[in-house]
């Protein structure tokens, strides 16, 4: 018997039928968490339809995962050809290997955890000193964009996340995505980038 059809029978105690009644209640006015929804666009413009919660069976906190994104994330991109593929990444020591499991579990098992092999004395048995995160399928972006609009990065790595995150809104656009913004906004990321290393 689904939980919100409670049988009140006529042989049972004036306490229990009120507990009963009590119960039937409180069912009826919880609501399931609605399903992570796509960016949509609507008259022409891109709308990021909210997520009800962040809680996906992970502890984190929503600012301590922004915050280790200030410090150790990037907002990038790859080209074949005329194929451009976006990147969300984390890289953290492989002794953090099970923190980023935590985050990829924040972000309802998006991505993909990926070894990097280097020669170097704090490697471990594998030959790995480093993990990095990443989220690029088309489908799992819109977690990263919901996120960073709900707990904004602070620091100058905003200004990349503002140019990427309209690429991924762009990305979204099935039949005709707007190549020569997005040619733009490639420049304006790499560009960005270029400052930064000259600067670090």
């Amino acid at each position: 018997m689904p939980p919100s059809q409670i049988d009140v029978s006529p042989g049972c105690s004036s306490e229990e039928a009120r507990f009963a009644r009590a119960a039937d209640q409180a069912n009826r006015s919880l609501s399931p968490v609605a399903a992570p929804e796509p960016l949509t666009r609507i008259a022409g413009q891109v709308h990021i339809v909210p997520m009800e919660t962040f809680s996906r069976g992970t502890s984190l906190d929503p600012w301590f995962v922004t915050g280790l994104a200030e410090g150790l994330g990037s907002f990038t991109y790859s080209r074949s050809g005329r194929q451009l593929a976006l990147y969300f990444g984390l890289k953290m020591a492989v002794q953090d290997e099970e923190l980023l499991e935590e985050v990829r579990g924040f972000f309802g098992e998006a991505g993909r955890l990926y070894r990097v092999a280097r020669l170097s004395p704090r490697s471990d048995e594998s030959g790995a000193s480093a993990v990095y995160y990443r989220i690029n399928r088309r489908d799992e972006l819109p977690f990263v964009v919901e996120h960073f609009d709900r707990f904004p990065l602070r620091s100058a790595k905003a200004m990349a996340y503002g140019i990427w995150r309209e690429m991924v809104e762009i990305k979204q656009e099935f039949r005709k995505p707007d190549r020569d913004r997005l040619n733009e906004l490639v420049e304006q990321l790499s560009a960005l980038g270029a400052r930064r290393r000259s600067s670090s």
